[in-house]
């Protein structure tokens, strides 16, 4: 089963919504019809209301896997990721990377001493 879209206080605001409409004398699929769901999420919805209050329908974080890597190895892969990056934009370009000091006219072919 999908999750439905939406954020966790849209999700929340749907159904707070689905069950005030049915207290208000609405038909359930009426109800599901209007917001886009099916007729037995309204019905489960309001007997949660019934049975467990407002703080049933609250918003809840959507449940995901913990991360595999730590705060330091994201930061590391990013790196690597950035200077690949960047690596390859120069190599597309035809731009090489400088070294610090080196005179950019020295090489045989160079463009700077093409003149």
């Amino acid at each position: 089963m999908s999750r439905p879209v939406g954020t966790a206080e849209e999700l929340e605001r749907r159904r707070r919504r689905a069950v005030d409409l049915v207290r208000r004398g609405e038909r359930p699929a009426q109800v599901a019809r209007f917001l886009g769901v099916h007729r037995s999420s309204v019905s489960r919805w309001r007997a949660a209301a019934q049975r467990r209050g407002g703080e049933a329908l609250a918003a809840r974080p959507h449940p995901h896997r913990p991360p595999q890597l730590t705060d330091l190895q994201l930061r590391a892969l990013a790196s690597s990721h950035e200077a690949t990056q960047a690596s390859s934009s120069a190599r597309s370009t035809g731009i090489q990377p400088s070294t610090p000091g080196a005179d950019p006219g020295s090489g045989a072919g160079s463009a700077w001493n093409s003149g």
